[in-house]
């Protein structure tokens, strides 16, 4: 929140002139993001109106509706302001402050985190859930496979360590990254988020672009990325400060697998080795698809949230519960063959 008001401070005092810093404050918009609510940006706006002459105003819309009905509601609900006013928005919000341009002339508009070309993690979600959702039954079938011979319960001793975290961080993963997007449905505003919408082709295309530059002539957009964004998947949303030590964990039980997985495909017997190396090897390949990037540029959508979440540790390979740093919340690891 502190870096987010330095930005904008900033930027909003490129766009405060020397006239409005001595005389009337300029009417600052402050415009809340996806599952977020416009309180949110009542600290922020606090900050700023002790460093630059500004009157804020934090308007409530609705983040579930299409992107011009959140427009809409912004002017029915600050309609009177001047025309010099600037629109501050984070995340979603900076699409809606756009949005707003478009049906009266602002000052500026300065955009924070904002998916101005969509947010493909939406595209990707419902796949990469599946997949997920699929791994426990997986390692169900390498344990099914392991109880049918009593040669190789020593690799089962090694490999089961790498089997349950895989099984915890497929759980973890999504349930947590359901609970960073805030939501469990469908939005109306969601199909337009995704990338190539119809709705972005026309708000990004030169014929918008051009009347948004006379509508709103100072124009600012902040974009931050995650440090190694391109690692752990949804861990990067969902923990970020964990997600290295969390991809180098799933990395290393990828590798576990894999290495043991073809240990016993050169010199288990048949049928047995076939069975069980087709049991271990679409888990091992699991571990570092589940941590490649979906969607790198969309952790501005889960910024304002990251902070809220639980957040896990995954240190080792082990059975022993994986408990919060934030709380006391723990998450066990759930032996596959268990009933209870």
């Amino acid at each position: 929140m502190m870096r987010r008001t330095l930005m904008a401070a900033s930027i909003i005092g490129v766009c405060v002139s020397a006239s409005d810093a001595a005389g009337q404050a300029r009417p600052t918009v402050f415009i809340h993001g996806f599952a977020a609510e416009a309180l949110d940006w009542a600290a922020t706006a606090d900050r700023l109106k002790a460093r630059v002459a500004i009157a804020p105003h934090m308007p409530k819309v609705s983040w579930k509706e299409k992107f011009d009905s959140q427009g809409r509601q912004v002017e029915s609900q600050l309609s009177s302001l001047a025309t010099n006013s600037i629109a501050v928005g984070h995340s979603n919000g900076g699409v809606v402050a756009r949005e707003w341009a478009r049906l009266r002339q602002l000052g500026g508009i300065v955009t924070i985190g904002t998916p101005h070309r969509g947010v493909p993690l939406l595209t990707n979600l419902p796949g990469w859930a599946a997949f997920t959702g699929s791994t426990r039954g997986l390692v169900n079938e390498v344990f099914t496979a392991f109880w049918d011979t009593t040669d190789w319960t020593s690799i089962l001793a090694i490999v089961e360590s790498a089997l349950l975290v895989t099984s915890d961080y497929s759980l973890w993963s999504l349930t947590n990254l359901i609970s960073v997007l805030g939501v469990t449905t469908v939005t109306p505003v969601m199909p337009q988020m995704t990338p190539n919408s119809a709705y972005l082709t026309t708000l990004n295309g030169s014929s918008n672009l051009s009347k948004e530059a006379s509508r709103a002539p100072k124009r600012v957009g902040i974009v931050s990325v995650a440090s190694n964004f391109y690692l752990a998947g949804p861990a990067r949303a969902i923990a970020p400060d964990q997600a290295d030590e969390i991809a180098t964990t799933m990395y290393a039980a990828s590798s576990t697998l894999l290495f043991w997985g073809n240990y016993i495909l050169i010199n288990a017997e048949s049928p047995w080795r076939s069975r069980s190396w087709q049991s271990i090897r679409p888990i091992a390949e699991w571990c570092p698809e589940s941590t490649e990037p979906r969607a790198p540029r969309t952790t501005a959508l889960f910024r304002s949230r990251v902070n809220r979440t639980r957040v896990p540790q995954i240190s080792s390979f082990t059975a022993r519960p994986i408990v919060s740093r934030n709380s006391g919340a723990t998450m066990r690891s759930t032996r596959p063959w268990s009933t209870t």
